[in-house]
């Protein structure tokens, strides 16, 4: 087989197979420098399309309070903590605590004049298969939403309390969700015994599934190229 042919015959094996590779994105909103931050919305871009996340209320303001490791800023005690969540997911800044409203955190409140949230809103619609929070304990929750539907619920890790090194807790949101708009929303649940605070979170990330890579079609188009060109000098 000529050059060409065979140019042409793995072209076509790898479209047969479809994709060659995929890449998953993070939406980390511990990272300072990775999208602009507002009191009323934050925004940027992941894989080509944009985001926005606005606040209930919409006076806010949104807060991006530094990360402070916890129930202690003692250096040590800083790094533990930093140490201990990027174990979850080592992409993660941890410039800040992440996304939070008035007092650094999103808090359940009763009523739902008052009752705060965080929505992000895509360009494009997505695939969501992972979200990070913050500041979970015992039997805290945040609530995730598809427009009006509850889509998914987020809990404290096991073992994870108020007096523990790291004080913060990032669960995964693992079962993909495609949509334009996701909402984020305190339980109504207070953490342990003792009721320490308010049932509330920091939003800190947000992953989206892998997209895959259409490295295949420019394959094929290559070796249709090849092929070409082959026939017309043979016609020359």
């Amino acid at each position: 087989m000529n050059f060409a042919g065979k140019t042409f015959g793995v072209a076509l094996a790898a479209s047969l197979m479809g994709t060659v590779g995929a890449f998953a994105s993070t939406i980390d909103l511990t990272d300072n420098g990775s999208y602009v931050q507002g009191t009323t919305s934050a925004s940027g871009s992941v894989d080509g399309t944009t985001w926005v996340i606005t606040p209930k209320p919409t006076v806010g303001p949104l807060t991006y309070t530094a990360f402070d490791g916890g129930v202690s800023t003692a250096p040590a005690d800083v790094a533990a903590s930093k140490a201990a969540i990027q174990a979850l997911n080592p992409d993660l800044a941890l410039e800040n605590d992440g996304i939070g409203i008035v007092d650094d955190e999103v808090t359940y409140k009763p009523t739902s004049t008052s009752n705060e949230s965080l929505t992000i809103t895509f360009a494009d619609e997505v695939t969501v298969d992972g979200i990070y929070v913050l500041d979970l304990f015992g039997a805290e929750t945040t609530l995730v939403y598809s427009g009006t539907t509850l889509v998914g619920t987020i809990s404290a890790m096991s073992g994870v309390a108020d007096n523990s090194l790291d004080g913060y807790s990032y669960i995964a949101f693992s079962t993909g969700v495609t949509a334009t708009t996701l909402t984020f929303k305190a339980g109504p649940k207070n953490d342990a015994v003792g009721y320490f605070g308010k049932p509330d979170f920091a939003l800190a990330a947000i992953t989206l599934a892998p997209i895959p890579v259409p490295a295949a079609g420019l394959l094929l188009l290559g070796g249709l190229g090849a092929l070409g060109a082959a026939k017309r000098r043979r016609k020359a």
